[in-house]
Formats: C-alpha cells, sequence, structure tokens
C-alpha cells in the first residue's frame, strides 16, 4: 500500500491525477483547427452503409503479439519499458465521427503511452 501511495503522489505531481486524485481526461488536451480531407479510398459511395459500422461489419482476425505474451511484469523477472510516441497525421473527417468527439493531438499531450514487457520487442514485431 505504501508503494501505491506513493505512485499517487508522483502521478499527481507530473498532473496525470487531479486533486481528487482521478485521472486527467483526454477533455484537457487541446487540438489545433487543422484538418486535412479523408482519403480517397476512405469516400463510402451515397447509400451505403459506412465500413465499421453494425450494417456493415468487417471482420478480422485477431492476433496477439508473442513478444506482449507471457510472465506478468515481477520484481525478479527483467523488464523492458517502451515509450511510444504518437503524432496525429489527419483527424478523421466529420462524416465518420458520427459521435462528434472530440479528436486531440497526442504530439501536444505532456501525456504519452507506455508499455512494461518481459520480453523485448523487435522491430519485426511491429510491422
Amino acid at each position: 500500500m505504501s508503494a501505491a501511495l506513493q505512485c499517487c503522489r508522483c502521478l499527481h505531481e507530473i498532473g496525470e491525477l487531479d486533486d481528487q486524485l482521478q485521472p486527467v481526461g483526454k477533455e484537457s488536451m487541446k487540438l489545433d483547427d487543422h484538418l486535412c480531407p479523408p482519403p480517397l479510398d476512405d469516400q463510402v459511395p451515397e447509400g451505403m452503409p459506412r465500413p465499421g459500422t453494425t450494417k456493415r461489419r468487417q471482420y478480422y482476425y485477431k492476433k496477439v503479439a508473442s513478444c506482449l505474451t507471457g510472465d506478468q511484469p515481477r520484481q525478479e523477472l527483467e523488464l523492458f519499458i517502451y515509450k511510444l510516441d504518437m503524432v496525429l497525421t489527419c483527424p478523421i473527417p466529420d462524416e465518420q465521427n458520427t459521435r462528434g468527439r472530440k479528436i486531440y493531438r497526442p504530439e501536444l499531450s505532456t501525456r504519452s503511452l507506455g508499455i512494461i514487457t518481459t520480453k523485448p520487442i523487435s522491430k519485426d514485431d511491429v510491422l
């Protein structure tokens, strides 16, 4: 419990937790107004359902990379820590954003995504 408390203090200091120790939401991030047009191959003909909706489901086989399977991180294991830096290349077009969600630029955020694994991730695993 002491380690969890210390972790919460550290997360609060760097701005990941608010004053009520709740995670800071994505609403705190700002988006610049730059929008780019959708790719031509992403256009849906008039009257046709959009891919990924309930009327036009897209099925695929799910598979987890071998570097992300195996033992859970523990103190006695060697661990590998990876930080993922993301850049928004093109926001989702308004016609595909049916729920009207705000699009945020991850490169402008003070937060980032990390992965802790017990196996190294090679370039072959990423591709």
